[in-house]
């Protein structure tokens, strides 16, 4: 079994060219489970964003959208609409801040997966995440969804698989952010940004990663 790798498209748009986005997924599609996009990375290039989702979509390679999405119920139709079904996002990760109810417009939507912010991988996370741990996975089982677990913490990893062995997890902060590949479970999604996008050689960094 080799690890499910997700590559988060975090380039410095300043100062990188779409060419060279287009060319790293053209070199590591047929490596990769996703491609991972948070818009804050894209703000100042939002027409080239498009251009990126475009190819994504027109060569049916599955990519998430890292937005953190979740407000109020009425809202989150409109979101949920939009990146599922105009978007055509193959999944979201989302705040479960207001609630299952709130989230409910995002389980609309087929196979598409949905990704819980639970446990993340900056320091001072504890302060809130530890207390809210638990009424994140229930919000989860509710509605049927993974969870967000930090890949630079395999001690959190291990502890949500335990609790929720059947849940797809995804987990950022491979590579620069200090996390390591240590656990192999066909549920978990390895998610790197920096170590490959910015490395001399993209693919091989990939494959050291299966």
């Amino acid at each position: 079994m080799r690890n499910k790798i997700c590559i988060g498209l975090d380039f410095d748009t300043r100062s990188t060219s779409l060419f060279t986005v287009i060319k790293l997924i053209s070199q590591t599609r047929d490596l990769v489970e996703f491609y991972k996009i948070n818009p804050a990375f894209w703000l100042n290039k939002q027409r080239d964003l498009d251009k990126v989702i475009k190819y994504l979509n027109s060569e049916n390679l599955k990519w998430i959208f890292d937005g953190k999405v979740g407000d109020v119920l009425h809202t989150n139709e409109n979101y949920a609409f939009y990146y599922y079904n105009i978007a055509k996002a193959a999944g979201l990760t989302l705040n479960p801040y207001s609630g299952y109810e709130s989230l409910e417009p995002f389980t609309r939507y087929g196979e598409k997966l949905n990704f819980l912010v639970c446990r993340t991988t900056n320091p001072g996370s504890n302060f809130l995440q530890e207390e809210s741990y638990k009424k994140v996975l229930e919000i989860s089982k509710k509605i049927e969804s993974g969870l967000v677990i930090a890949g630079n913490k395999p001690e959190l990893i291990k502890k949500a698989l335990n609790d929720m062995p059947e849940t797809k997890i995804l987990c950022p902060g491979i590579g620069k952010q200090g996390g390591k590949i240590t656990i192999k479970h066909p549920n978990i999604i390895y998610s790197a940004s920096r170590s490959i996008i910015n490395s001399k050689n993209p693919r091989a960094e990939v494959e050291s990663m299966l």
